[in-house]
């Protein structure tokens, strides 16, 4: 089985454009998700009323990378600099035959 390398989710750079491009670069996917897939997720995570208010999600970046990896959080929304960012863990087992 070939293994491919875990997506990268992104809630907020400059543009839709350049987000796409870093993912070429780096040969990963480039993932979005609507309102309602992320909404759509249960456990917790952490919300902003402004940022419901923005998109219709509570949280953007800890709920896309919970949906991209189809794992747990591992690590919580971080903000810096009008970015975002989260980690989850895959949680299916890989095989390297």
């Amino acid at each position: 089985m070939l293994l491919e390398a875990p997506p990268l989710v992104w809630q907020k750079l400059p543009s839709e454009s350049l987000k796409f491009v870093i993912a070429s670069i780096m040969d990963l996917p480039f993932l979005t998700y609507t309102a309602d897939e992320l909404n759509a997720l249960s456990g917790t995570f952490s919300g902003s009323a402004f940022v419901r208010e923005t998109t219709g999600v509570d949280c953007v970046s800890e709920r896309a990378a919970v949906r991209a990896s189809g794992g747990e959080l591992v690590v919580g929304k971080i903000a810096e600099d009008g970015m975002t960012f989260a980690l989850a863990r895959f949680t299916e087992e890989l095989s390297y035959e």
